[in-house]
């Protein structure tokens, strides 16, 4: 066994992995953002499907509130 802690590498993983999501998150939210925004102004919706890589169901989802676990 290396000497040294050996928890180190897990803590370190776990803060990345923690940080990682955060990240996650706010591109998420910021995705969510984008498309209310683009439908709001008027984007055709088969276009904003397209644009997002989500199908029509997923899109109506995220339009409505109730966002797909992604």
């Amino acid at each position: 066994m290396p000497a040294g802690d050996p928890l180190e590498a897990v803590r370190l993983a776990s803060a990345r992995a923690e940080s990682v999501q955060w990240e996650l998150d706010a591109a998420q939210e910021q995705f969510e953002n984008a498309l209310r925004n683009a439908s709001r102004l008027g984007a055709d919706q088969k276009e904003l499907g397209r644009a997002a890589g989500l199908t029509e169901v997923e899109l109506q989802e995220f339009l409505g509130g109730s966002a797909p676990s992604m």
